[in-house]
């Protein structure tokens, strides 16, 4: 990914550092960068299901050492969960999708009536 690849050669040039001078306590920003990516997936679907796994408590590695049979089970479990978040953003879309709808309408409404008062006020006197 070209971002990545920027962000990467971008802290390659400039060194973060840790607040103390000449001390190194822990893993570098890259190495924690490079870590999260291996967890999270290259891919937003993989980010997902890794994702899902934690909320399932179970880590990639747990889930690599997995027998065939429970794999099955827990992509089931995924795949139910997958569809159920799925669902809610469609509904929290079509809901938005509504209001935004309501919204326009009460407004196009409103200055029609706003337009239609005046022209009653109105009086043109022919001299």
């Amino acid at each position: 990914m070209q971002i990545r690849d920027n962000a990467a050669a971008s802290l390659a040039s400039h060194p973060v550092s840790s607040g103390v001078a000449g001390r190194n306590d822990g893993p570098s920003f890259q190495d924690v960068l490079a870590q999260l990516n291996d967890y999270t997936g290259s891919n937003p679907g993989q980010g997902m299901f890794n994702s899902i796994l934690a909320q399932l408590g179970i880590t990639p590695q747990e889930y690599a050492q997995m027998t065939p049979q429970e794999r099955a089970k827990i992509e089931e479990k995924i795949h139910e969960l997958m569809k159920k978040e799925m669902q809610a953003q469609m509904q929290q879309q079509n809901q938005s999708m509504q209001l935004t709808q309501m919204q326009q309408t009460g407004t196009q409404t409103g200055t029609q009536s706003d337009t239609s008062s005046h022209k009653r006020g109105t009086i043109d006197f022919a001299v």
